[in-house]
């Protein structure tokens, strides 16, 4: 009896035990689920001066993660339970050390390269003097051959034979039928220019049939494309699945964005006329952002000037998000979706083959 007493106590403190780890992971689980993620962020700008300051924080900010952009530098700062993991400042101060004490060395070096003494080897070296060219001699070459002037009398003679010479070949009757043959050779190569010139048209032509040939099949196959694609979407289902999905992903979207907003921006374009235009299109959106914005326009201006100051805060939940594609998934319509849309790829990747 006292043993099975022991046992039954074990076994109760066993189950205490798993059930104090079951409730543990279950409250984690709620937490991570339910405990939303904050952010909240201010940008001001005026000016050339711009300045951010972020901050996301999750599970009683006990997860922090701050962000700062100012003077041109990001800094950015994860803490958790308190104990900082990474910072950006500390690691720029780490880099700047480490350049510190190669710049220290950098000098010392050079110092040493000055200041040493330069290498025997080149001290030992003589410097060679270039000698002077010798003149070469008159009316004689490098080989002992005629010079320039001689040489230049020896062409011209030579030249001055060749016109005589063929002077006296066109006083032959031999000479009287080269107009003729300057004739002949002139028509052929008119007549290669001009077979030149419709070889080159038919080419053109066979081109621009293949073109247009080539425009008819692209056409069809556009035609045939956009027919399976109004078949799509003329179906009942997938009509249905793609107004679920498009109510889902707006209910996601409200859900991530920021549901508090204030500021004032100031704005201009440096021209009246873009101005009107900009105020016009705001105008239709004014109850979208009336009571978050205030919004003036400066007609003053004669520059592009966007200057003010936006602060945004928001929340994002786990089991929101999961609540909602639970659902999507659930009714079944976005998976007809998806499979009608698997079969439309393969239906337009068959047609493209053909």
């Amino acid at each position: 009896m006292l043993f099975l007493k022991i046992l039954g106590t074990i076994l109760k403190i066993i189950g205490i035990l798993l059930l104090c780890i079951l409730l543990l992971l279950l409250f984690i689980l709620l937490v991570l689920l339910f405990v939303p993620i904050r952010y909240r962020a201010s940008v001001v700008k005026n000016g050339g001066e711009l300045s951010v300051q972020a901050q996301v924080s999750y599970i009683f900010r006990l997860i922090r993660l701050p962000v700062r952009f100012e003077d041109g530098r990001l800094h950015i700062k994860l803490t958790v339970f308190g104990i900082t993991l990474f910072s950006s400042d500390q690691k720029d101060g780490h880099g700047a050390g480490k350049t510190g004490r190669h710049r220290r060395k950098k000098p010392g070096a050079k110092e040493e390269r000055v200041t040493g003494e330069p290498p025997k080897e080149r001290q030992e070296q003589p410097e060679c003097a270039a000698e002077p060219d010798r003149p070469e001699a008159a009316g004689e070459g490098k080989d002992g051959q005629p010079g320039q002037d001689e040489a230049g009398q020896s062409l011209q003679a030579e030249a001055d034979t060749g016109e005589t010479v063929e002077g006296t070949q066109e006083a032959t009757p031999h000479g009287l039928f080269r107009p003729i043959a300057g004739l002949v050779s002139r028509i052929k190569g008119l007549a290669r220019k001009i077979r030149g010139f419709f070889q080159k048209l038919a080419g053109i032509i066979r081109n621009l049939k293949d073109k247009i040939c080539f425009a008819e099949t692209k056409f069809t196959d556009i035609a045939d494309k956009g027919k399976l694609i109004l078949a799509f979407l003329r179906d009942e289902g997938n009509k249905n699945g793609i107004k679920y999905a498009g109510k889902s992903i707006f209910r996601l979207l409200k859900h991530v964005f920021p549901y508090k907003m204030e500021g004032e921006i100031r704005f201009a374009t440096g021209n009246p006329y873009s101005l009107g235009r900009a105020l016009s299109v705001l105008g239709m959106l004014y109850p979208v952002y009336a009571k978050p914005l205030r919004l003036s326009a400066d007609f003053t201006a004669d520059h592009f000037l966007l200057e003010g100051r936006v602060r945004v805060k928001g929340r994002i939940r786990f089991g929101t998000i999961l609540w909602i594609v639970f659902k999507l998934w659930r009714k079944g319509k976005i998976m007809r979706l998806l499979s009608s849309a698997k079969e439309l790829q393969r239906e337009l990747s068959a047609s493209a083959e053909l």
